[in-house]
């Protein structure tokens, strides 16, 4: 760092270059104090060229004050700063090249200081949980195959160009946001139209990069969304932390839970999204990261209505039926070496469905041919959602899969129209205490 201190009649400007930046420290001169000493107010450190205060300036500062008491004889007498981070932060020093115990004071002051500077400019530049620091277009599906080889750095896609068809009729972004301080990835859908929406929330499937919002076996990927979106919703998505080129390890229904209650924070930043009329959508794993934010949200009167496709309500009997999924669940679920059964307890809903809010309507729907997730468990919740009074709606397809491709259609009429009941026309969810009426 170069150094030096200029001194007019009014003001002292202390210049600095620091990493091809300079910045400036001015030093206004103020009346005598009590001791007969000169005394100057400072200025807070800030970078020529924009005007913002140094993001570095707790260091910069101890430097000048460093600098200002051995080349100079200025010894730090008070210190003073305001709340606001980027309003004048001042300082006063006065003459003093003598004074031991004006020197030993400033060697407590300074510690202090740098206590407090530090301290201030965490806060002032913290960031926050759902904060979005990259938002990127993306127009049509070329775009998208590019978007995803340079963010999710794979060569391999493999999406099928047919399940897109809605993609150009709504505005899609890739979005970069925070979550406990991860930059984590996922994708923003507007529809094209002027005006405010209701909003929904997916939770996608599958676990790592197996079944993420732009693998081609996901049951819900993009393409599906759009669809959605374009049927007058913003949808936002996340492909949780650790995965599609974000930061982090997921922890299957862990932590990453957090990467789904942030996205309130990014619609809360989206124009076009009603945030008084949110839903909620998942499938399949999405379907049990659907319910754990259920139980763990603190204000369950954000959610509305609640969607869930082939979700796993039980994970012990999924890696009974197949053990495979002991490979990753034991890799990324933080204790399932040490005691595997609560691991998987605190990720099935079925086992503490009483839970759950009692006035967001659910839409459960399973294939009965689904071999990855048993349609059994999905009717023994809704056993328990009726015995807990919990408004649902079952319907269990005939012939169905996993994705419940085999009536496609009528699924995702299902899915719409649920949410317009309840997002769109603002329908109260029905109360279920049998009171023997008609």
């Amino acid at each position: 760092m170069v150094w030096n201190i200029q001194q007019t009649k009014d003001f002292n400007t202390v210049k600095l270059q620091k990493h091809n930046v300079q910045m400036k420290f001015k030093l206004a001169w103020n009346s005598k104090n009590d001791s007969g000493h000169p005394v100057a107010i400072g200025v807070y450190l800030y970078e020529v060229a924009t005007g913002h205060p140094s993001r570095n300036a707790e260091d910069d500062f101890i430097e000048v004050i460093r600098r200002a008491h051995s080349e100079k004889g200025i010894a730090l007498s008070v210190f003073h700063t305001q709340s606001d981070c980027y309003a004048p932060c001042t300082m006063r020093f006065a003459q003093n090249k003598n004074n031991q115990k004006e020197n030993q004071k400033m060697k407590f002051k300074m510690i202090y200081l740098m206590m407090y500077v530090f301290i201030a400019m965490q806060f002032c530049f913290a960031q926050v949980d759902g904060e979005i620091v990259r938002k990127t277009k993306i127009n049509n599906f070329d775009e998208l195959i590019t978007y995803i080889r340079q963010t999710e750095l794979r060569d391999s896609i493999g999406l099928n160009k047919s399940r897109f068809q809605h993609f150009e009729d709504v505005s899609v972004f890739g979005i970069t946001y925070l979550s406990d301080g991860l930059k984590v990835n996922g994708f923003l859908l507007i529809p094209k139209p002027d005006g405010k929406y209701p909003a929904i929330i997916y939770n996608r499937g599958g676990s790592l990069e197996w079944g993420t919002l732009t693998h081609h076996v996901s049951s819900v990927g993009l393409g599906e969304l759009a669809k959605i979106a374009k049927a007058g919703y913003v949808v936002a998505a996340s492909q949780y932390r650790g995965n599609g080129g974000g930061e982090g390890q997921e922890e299957y229904g862990g932590r990453d839970i957090n990467d789904v209650l942030n996205l309130f924070n990014v619609l809360a930043a989206t124009p076009q999204a009603d945030t008084s009329k949110v839903g909620m959508f998942g499938w399949s794993r999405g379907g049990m990261t659907t319910f754990i934010t259920l139980k763990n949200i603190k204000n369950s009167k954000r959610i509305k209505a609640v969607v869930v496709g082939g979700p796993g309500a039980n994970l012990l009997t999924a890696v009974e039926d197949r053990p495979i999924l002991e490979i990753n669940w034991s890799k990324i679920i933080p204790g399932y070496r040490e005691d595997q059964e609560q691991a998987l307890l605190e990720r099935s809903v079925l086992f503490w469905a009483e839970k759950l809010p009692r006035d967001i309507p659910i839409l459960m729907m399973h294939g009965n041919a689904d071999w990855h997730v048993k349609p059994s468990e999905t009717l023994r919740l809704a056993l328990q959602f009726d015995k807990y009074q919990i408004p649902y709606r079952l319907i269990m397809f005939e012939g169905g899969y996993h994705a419940i491709r085999e009536h496609n259609d009528e699924v995702y009429r299902q899915i719409i129209g649920w949410f317009d009941r309840f997002l769109k026309n603002s329908e109260e969810a029905p109360v279920l205490t049998m009171d023997g009426k008609e």
